[in-house]
C-alpha cells in the first residue's frame, strides 16, 4: 500500500502544484478514533496522520524537483455519523484541525494549513468494507508557507487548492460504533448516537497502469502520488 494525497487546483488547466508519494519503508498509519460524550461534553471523531515520510514536488514555486518531506494532519468532529443506504457508506462532517509538511532533516516548515468548521470536510468509509477518504473540498487556509514565493502564493493555482486523502482499512472493515438505522431506501439512514468506529488504515495509491491513465486527465490537478516512489 502507498499514498495518494491530492491538493487539487482549479481550473483543471492550471499547472501542477504538488506531487507526492510515500517513501519506501514502514507505512505511517492513518488513525481514526472516537470518544463517547461525557456529561455535557460532546463525543468526537478524530482522523490523524503523523510524520508520514513523503516525496513532494512544487515545480511552479521551488523548481528544484522532488524532495523529501514529513506530512502530518489532525482533524476532529463532534458530529454523528450518517449512513447512506444507496451505497452503504458512513459519513461524518464538520471537522476542524491542522495539516503541515516539514523538512525531514531540518524540520523546517514547508507549508501549514488549517481545516475550519465552515469548510466542506467529509470523512467517508465503506460500511463493512475497507475503503475510505477524507476530503476538504473548500480551498485550504494557509497558515504559513515560508518556502513559497509570494506571487505564486497569491495565484489562483494556489488559492484554489483542495485537500483529498484516500485510504484502506489495515485489518478490520469499517463499521459504526452503533447500528445505522435506515428508515427507507429513499432517505438517508442515521446512526443513533454513533460515530465511525476506531480503526487503522494505510494510504492508497493507484496501480501504475491506472496512474498512467490518470496522468493525462489530471496533469493540471496536482499532488499525484506515484507508485515508483513506494517501491
Amino acid at each position: 500500500m502507498g499514498i495518494l494525497v491530492l491538493f487539487a487546483a482549479v481550473p483543471a488547466s492550471a499547472s501542477t502544484f504538488f506531487q507526492f508519494a510515500q517513501n519506501p519503508g514502514t507505512p505511517t498509519p492513518l488513525i481514526v478514533d472516537d470518544n463517547a460524550g461525557v456529561g455535557l461534553a460532546p463525543g468526537n471523531t478524530t482522523v490523524s496522520l503523523r510524520d508520514a515520510l513523503i516525496l513532494w514536488d512544487m515545480p511552479n514555486s521551488l523548481g528544484t524537483g522532488v524532495q523529501a518531506g514529513l506530512l502530518s494532519f489532525n482533524v476532529t468532529s463532534t458530529k454523528f455519523a450518517v449512513g447512506k443506504a444507496g451505497n452503504n457508506t458512513l459519513t461524518e462532517t464538520g471537522f476542524t484541525g491542522t495539516g503541515s509538511i516539514v523538512d525531514p532533516v531540518t524540520h523546517f516548515l514547508i507549508l501549514s494549513w488549517s481545516f475550519n468548521l465552515a469548510d466542506s470536510t467529509t470523512l467517508t468509509v465503506a460500511n463493512n468494507g475497507y475503503t475510505g477518504s477524507f476530503v476538504d473540498s473548500t480551498p485550504i487556509h494557509v497558515v504559513s508557507a515560508p518556502y513559497i514565493n509570494q506571487p505564486y502564493l497569491l495565484s489562483s493555482d494556489f488559492a484554489s487548492l483542495r485537500f483529498n486523502i484516500f485510504f484502506t482499512a489495515h485489518d478490520a472493515p469499517w463499521t459504526s460504533n452503533g447500528l445505522p438505522v435506515v428508515y427507507s431506501p429513499a432517505f438517508l439512514g442515521t446512526c443513533t448516537n454513533c460515530r465511525i468506529a476506531p480503526n487503522e488504515a494505510v494510504l492508497d495509491l493507484p496501480e501504475p497502469a491506472t496512474m498512467a491513465m490518470l496522468g493525462c486527465g489530471l496533469i493540471g490537478l496536482g499532488l499525484l502520488g506515484r507508485k515508483r516512489f513506494v517501491r
